[in-house]
């Protein structure tokens, strides 16, 4: 009598391995995303918390993270792209740090004669995240695609910081993003 396995229980066992080995591989892919945006996600609860936007803003900055960690694991153009605009976003993120480090509080602007300053930080801080993400953009194949995901990640980063301003801080957000985005990447020449 032959004691050979039957082709369809290799079949099955090997199936099975294969199965083990790729949960094994995502879990794997999961936990170095996770771990990729895990100081980011410190700051994006921590930022809106310190300076006083509230728990709402903190909450949302907890699902950006979990977004970014999302994409990260998917992988590709919209990985690389969440994560730069996440990194983009960080400079109007800490922008209401920076200004209480030279003594001002934008929570406390009370006349418009402040108000400016703070606005004025968003608005840089935003010019500085349009053009990183412009010039990386430029050098995608599927550079509208890549920069519709980034800056939509680095806008929400950003928000989280430029909130202390309140509208106007967003406004200024929103008009640094565009300044410092749209030049650079129409001059980008297109990859190859």
């Amino acid at each position: 009598m032959n004691h050979a396995p039957r082709r369809s229980d290799q079949d099955r066992t090997a199936a099975a391995r294969g199965q083990r080995l790729v949960r094994a591989y995502e879990r794997g892919r999961a936990a170095a995303a996770a771990w990729q945006v895990a100081p980011l996600a410190m700051l994006l609860v921590g930022v809106p918390l310190v300076t006083g936007a509230g728990a709402p803003w903190a909450a949302l900055g907890g699902l950006l993270a979990v977004a970014g960690a999302a994409m990260g694991w998917r992988g590709g153009v919209a990985g690389r792209a969440a994560r730069t605009g996440l990194l983009a976003g960080l400079a109007p993120l800490l922008a209401p740090i920076a200004v209480g480090a030279i003594g001002h509080r934008c929570s406390g602007c009370g006349g418009a004669a402040m108000m400016p300053l703070c606005i004025a930080m968003c608005v840089g801080a935003g010019a500085t995240a349009g053009a990183v993400l412009a010039l990386l953009a430029g050098r995608e194949e599927r550079r509208l695609f890549f920069a519709s995901i980034a800056v939509v990640f680095a806008s929400l980063t950003g928000a989280l910081g430029c909130v202390f301003a309140g509208a106007s801080g967003l406004v200024g957000l929103a008009i640094g993003l565009l300044l410092g985005g749209v030049a650079p990447l129409l001059a980008a020449p297109r990859p190859r």
